[in-house]
């Protein structure tokens, strides 16, 4: 069976971090899989399905992503819960923007949207890269 996604997904089983809304704690979650419209989580606690979620996930001590999200679909698999997850609006922070100055602040890079596709330039140093227009 060959499964046509308009974006890629990336495998990764990262351990992380995850804050909902309205939660003191942090729960430990597995990012499986993720992709520019969404991810699928493997997390102890119950999310509802068919609802929308903001959440946190902390991937690392210097990057977080703020994401608001709808739970697609939930499966229980060795006593642990696997969610599809829709990611509405995401928002990358790092430390420096959270007020802690040990990170390095992260700028995001231009990009321009073509009627051929979408294209980003990079500036290192005193050069740059560029990527092909990518349709959409």
């Amino acid at each position: 069976m060959q499964v046509k996604r308009r974006f890629a997904r990336w495998q990764m089983n990262h351990p992380a971090k995850i804050l909902l809304e309205g939660a003191v704690a942090q729960a430990n979650c597995n990012v499986l899989d993720i992709s520019l419209k969404g991810m699928q989580l493997a997390l102890a606690i119950k999310l509802e399905k068919d609802k929308f979620v903001r959440l946190r996930l902390v991937l690392s001590s210097e990057i977080n992503l703020n994401v608001e999200v709808w739970v697609v679909w939930q499966r229980a698999i060795d006593g642990m819960n696997i969610y599809g997850i829709y990611a509405l609006a995401t928002s990358v922070i790092s430390l420096a923007e959270a007020g802690i100055a040990a990170a390095p602040k992260l700028i995001p890079p231009p990009v321009a949207v073509t009627a051929e596709g979408l294209s980003m330039s990079v500036a290192v140093s005193d050069a740059a890269i560029s990527t092909p227009a990518m349709p959409f």
